[in-house]
């Protein structure tokens, strides 16, 4: 993070001026002479000033606005912003979009309706895109916690309607396995797979382990599932 600099706009008789100036709804504000990292640095001030207001970064290519999100990275910390990526494939085209991408998607929505940022980076054709809008986090979420009353086959039923595939092993994001009383799933934005051990239809133990080798590691008293 950069306070120093973001001090520094704040302080600036320019700023104070645009600041004063933000349009309502339905009108705009156009500004120029802003090269380089200060638009990041110039929105950066603009929602530490205006701490009720949300803002979008529309920027006209997926290389920009990954770079407008890591200024903003740099000027507020990760996470103050999120990016919501545009799909790799047009609407009309047979392919299905990247695994990845629509777990970034996913991961920016539930970001946002959970509050955790006011800052959506996107681009004029992600924005385009036609996407099912949630009702609330409830349709984002799962939550699981040990002690928690669930049948493995229920876990099982969900996992499946929220788009994981199952599989002999996980291995990869949006994969999940059953062995006996074991469910083990790859959600996204999870730095590692969780196996999940069940006492009847209890959760006994939630555990972090390896990709690699297999191996549990560390203890969880609960774990949020997003949807592939």
């Amino acid at each position: 993070m950069h306070p120093a600099l973001l001090d520094a706009m704040l302080r600036q008789p320019a700023f104070r001026e645009v600041a004063g100036r933000v349009p309502p709804p339905g009108a705009a504000l156009d500004l120029s002479n802003l090269p380089g990292s200060a638009p990041a640095l110039l929105l950066a001030a603009l929602a530490r000033r205006l701490e009720r207001r949300m803002f979008v970064v529309v920027a006209h290519a997926p290389a920009d606005a990954e770079a407008f999100e890591a200024d903003l990275h740099a000027l507020l910390g990760e996470a103050e912003a999120v990016l919501f990526p545009q799909r790799e494939t047009l609407p009309y085209e047979a392919a299905e979009h990247h695994l990845e991408v629509s777990g970034l998607r996913v991961e920016a929505v539930e970001t946002l309706l959970a509050g955790r940022t006011r800052i959506l980076v996107t681009t004029a054709r992600a924005l385009q895109e036609l996407a099912e809008i949630p009702q609330g986090l409830s349709e984002l979420r799962l939550s699981l916690r040990v002690g928690q009353a669930l049948a493995p086959t229920a876990l099982a039923g969900h996992l499946d309607r929220m788009g994981f595939t199952r599989e002999p092993l996980v291995e990869a994001v949006g994969e999940y396995a059953v062995r006996g009383g074991l469910i083990a799933l790859f959600g996204f934005g999870a730095p590692d797979p969780i196996r999940i051990e069940f006492w009847g239809d209890e959760i006994e133990s939630i555990r972090r382990f390896d990709i690699l080798d297999q191996r549990s590691s560390a203890e969880l008293g609960g774990a949020d599932i997003l949807p592939v």
